[in-house]
């Protein structure tokens, strides 16, 4: 198994800077492409790596990303998720779920949006590691 270290840098007032990392285990990690046009989770091509992640896979997306709201996921389950920028996470007009069952990771001063269209599924044993804000239209069960 696989550990990746994600190290956060965060800029507070000037100079002074704030430090988290998170661990996150998983098979393989992938990572949002930088810059891509599109916002559809399952085009290979907005995936660093080429390959679209699968629920055994650790997915970072990164703070720089110009498409900060991901698309056609619902239905999907994922080991881990590490938000280091803001982004929304939106099925769309359809209701649908997603599923993460080893880690939620929000970096400091991020957040991460759940339309009330979509529905994010804790599975059983999975942990969350908020230090930014996760924001939802639904309710926290």
């Amino acid at each position: 198994m696989l550990t990746m270290l994600v190290v956060v840098w965060v800029a507070f007032m000037g100079d002074q800077k704030a430090f988290g990392q998170f661990s996150i285990a998983g098979a393989s990690v992938k990572t949002w492409k930088l810059g891509t046009g599109s916002s559809d989770w399952k085009v290979a091509t907005n995936w660093v790596e080429g390959i679209v992640p699968s629920a055994t896979d650790s997915v970072v997306f990164p703070a720089t990303s110009t498409v900060q709201t991901i698309s056609n996921f619902g239905g999907l389950s994922i080991y881990a998720i590490t938000i280091l920028g803001n982004y929304t996470f939106d099925v769309g007009k359809t209701a649908a779920s997603f599923t993460v069952t080893g880690q939620l990771n929000i970096a400091a001063t991020y957040t991460l949006t759940i339309p009330r269209s979509t529905t994010l599924v804790l599975g059983s044993g999975a942990r969350a590691n908020i230090q930014g804000i996760l924001s939802s239209e639904n309710d926290f069960t």
